[in-house]
């Protein structure tokens, strides 16, 4: 059986790697959105950028939540 400081690691773990994921995806949206000439292109990689961000907000409130 699990340990409750083996949960706690592995759900640090599984916390750091999404906020990884989502920084990374974060970064490159914003590169995207610095190249891009295409207004409309701007417009949905805007929206996207804007619903990782809200998406990042939330996990990251839920973590120190629990912490």
């Amino acid at each position: 059986p699990a340990r409750p400081a083996d949960v706690v690691q592995a759900k640090e773990t599984t916390m750091s790697t999404k906020t990884f994921t989502l920084d990374r995806h974060i970064e490159e949206l914003r590169a995207e959105l610095r190249g891009s000439a295409d207004i409309h292109e701007a417009c949905c990689i805007k929206a996207e950028l804007e619903a990782m961000l809200m998406i990042k907000n939330r996990l990251t409130s839920e973590a120190e939540a629990e912490g």
